[in-house]
């Protein structure tokens, strides 16, 4: 056994082991957001710096198939987050308990990161820092600095309420809602309807996923299938890719449009994360090690998206990695930033697990002790003279 090995059997030891296909794929996701981000990053300037000969317009047509690739893998993070949210509600489903205690947790620790991050740069900068930082730092979930933390956040908070809803509909019910909702979707994506609201999409995939795990289990458990569906949704959405970019340099009414279908309403990344759910829960095998990454997933999300780093300081790194590899080679500087930037957040978030998370979770675990050992107390019936004169006798 390596000393790798070694760490993640001491930190778990004692735990039983889960299987770890969807924690693998969990990892995989988390990766396909960060290399989604650069891509993003990379694409729209920050106003927080004075320059922007690192941007590169990701949305026009070309002949470059690495630069296409780096166009198309804006997509990835819709990906990723669909596949978060998808293994969460698969759980959430069948759970009696609350998530209030673990929302708290997430919250505070993301308002920690959040306003730690904007003292270390006011420090930097000798306090010297754009004021919509300073507000977006101190109010990371009203003015959604980090949008999907704050989503599912509140997903902690409302599971239980979204499960009486799932309880009191009828089979006919979800199934009406699911595929009259997802006919709406697909039509409004090839119109090229650019954005649906969220929260709507959420409470939808909460739905469902309800259906499919209630009345089409059978269809979930099926590898073969799903994995024939996975393939052939990955090959369309890159083949709409391609055609688009083909499209655009004939002619002039699809000219520039390659991020057309890059909305939040695509069908094809739905398709693609919830068949590829289903494939990773079929994998049986056990891994100490990628349990603990993934436990690690959403700190790292937290970390490498933090909003003083994107903003201040991802265009500084760009400039600097356009120094060694030049402006030609931007698959390659995308990936090697992707990679960097993983390795980097899940060290960080190794740190901050242990430390910060660690006693975020123990004080409030505390709290809560104490609040439920107070309330037990006061719902004790007082004891009357009689019964203490008995007591005596006795």
């Amino acid at each position: 056994m390596n000393t790798k090995d070694k760490m993640v059997t001491r930190l778990n030891a004692g735990k039983k082991v889960r299987s770890s296909g969807l924690e693998l794929l969990k990892i995989i996701a988390v990766f396909a957001i960060i290399i989604s981000h650069i891509s993003k990053w990379l694409y729209e300037p920050s106003p927080y710096v004075g320059f922007n000969e690192y941007v590169f317009n990701l949305n026009l047509n070309t002949p470059d198939l690495s630069i296409l690739f780096v166009s198309a893998t804006m997509q990835f993070g819709a990906f990723g987050n669909r596949v978060f949210y998808l293994c969460s509600v698969w759980f959430l489903l069948d759970s009696k308990k609350s998530g209030w205690q673990k929302a708290v947790k997430m919250y505070i620790l993301f308002y920690i990161l959040s306003v730690s991050s904007f003292a270390i740069e006011a420090i930097i900068r000798n306090g010297y820092i754009h004021t919509e930082l300073i507000l977006k730092s101190i109010l990371p979930n009203v003015l959604q600095s980090n949008w999907y933390a704050t989503y599912y956040i509140v997903l902690c908070f409302t599971y239980p309420l979204l499960n009486k809803l799932v309880n009191k509909m009828t089979e006919k019910a979800l199934s009406l809602t699911v595929w009259i909702f997802l006919a709406v979707m697909m039509a409004a994506f090839f119109v090229g309807f650019a954005f649906m609201p969220e929260v709507v999409l959420w409470v939808w995939m909460y739905l469902a996923v309800a259906y499919f795990k209630r009345y089409k289990k059978e269809f979930c458990d099926n590898l073969k299938v799903n994995l024939i569906i996975l393939i052939s949704a990955i090959i369309l959405c890159a083949g709409f890719k391609m055609l688009i970019n083909y499209l655009g340099m004939q002619n002039i009414l699809f000219k520039d449009q390659l991020l057309f279908f890059n909305i939040n309403i695509s069908p094809f990344t739905l398709v693609i994360a919830f068949t590829a759910m289903n494939v990773f829960r079929k994998m049986t095998f056990k891994s100490r090690f990628i349990n603990y990454i993934s436990s690690l997933t959403f700190l790292i999300y937290l970390t490498h998206a933090n909003l003083i780093f994107r903003l201040r300081y991802i265009p500084e790194i760009f400039r600097y990695v356009y120094a060694i590899f030049g402006h030609n080679k931007l698959f390659l500087t995308v990936m090697t930033l992707s990679i960097a930037l993983l390795v980097a957040s899940t060290l960080v978030s190794i740190v901050i697990k242990h430390t910060l998370d660690l006693g975020i979770s123990k004080l409030v675990d505390k709290v809560v002790a104490k609040v439920k050992e107070r309330n037990a107390l006061n719902q004790v019936p007082p004891i009357s003279i009689e019964q203490i004169e008995e007591r005596k006798t006795a």
